[in-house]
């Protein structure tokens, strides 16, 4: 009789332990059910949300600029033509230019024996630049004994061209290459061999 009493016990733990597993089986099986309702909710108020927000502004090219602490180099005439200091008698003269600083924008200044009191200065060409790879630019002058009204008296004229990183400051009179801080400037120049005629006397009137 001992013996079979001790079955008693071991039978009724192993039905408790079959009850709890299937009681957490099915609060599983309820939870995976509210679970999955609520992630395709989330998902839903996502996609309303997205077109909701403020797009991102792109820019519609880049920016280009030299780092902060880069130097200021000065610009480089690159050609000439005619040739840097020669005595010519040709009338029309170019430079091109190049700046290793990325953004810069180049201006030229061409003058006409200075000085002197036939001094003749053609206001500064501004060539907007960009890119990355140097800036590059071209400027072309012609002389025209009468349209600079250049001196008969000289048997010889001078011209010089100034090429700048920055504009030009025209405060000193004596300085036509002077340019805003902290700009920099090359030039070129020629001797134009060609004595000009004198002007011609204006029309006489008619006598009546």
């Amino acid at each position: 009789m001992a013996a079979a009493d001790n079955n008693v016990r071991p039978r009724r733990r192993v039905l408790a332990a079959s009850a709890r597993r299937a009681r957490r089986s099915v609060l599983a099986r309820l939870l995976l059910h509210v679970a999955e309702p609520l992630r395709l909710y989330r998902k839903f108020l996502l996609l309303l949300v997205v077109p909701l927000m403020p797009a991102c502004i792109i820019p519609i090219g880049p920016d280009w600029h030299d780092p902060d602490g880069v130097a200021n180099y000065p610009p480089e005439i690159i050609s000439w033509n005619p040739p840097n200091n020669m005595i010519v008698t040709g009338a029309i003269f170019t430079v091109t230019a190049r700046d290793p600083n990325v953004g810069d924008q180049l201006h030229f200044r061409w003058i006409v024996d200075y000085p002197g009191e036939f001094a003749d200065i053609r206001p500064p060409d501004d060539r907007p630049l960009g890119g990355p790879d140097g800036q590059v630019s071209s400027s072309g002058f012609r002389m025209d004994c009468d349209f600079h009204k250049l001196s008969d008296r000289l048997a010889f004229h001078q011209l010089r061209v100034v090429v700048a990183d920055r504009p030009f400051i025209d405060d000193d009179p004596t300085d036509l290459a002077k340019v805003e801080a902290p700009g920099r400037y090359d030039d070129a120049s020629w001797i134009w061999n060609v004595s000009c005629p004198p002007p011609l006397p204006p029309p006489s009137s008619p006598t009546p």
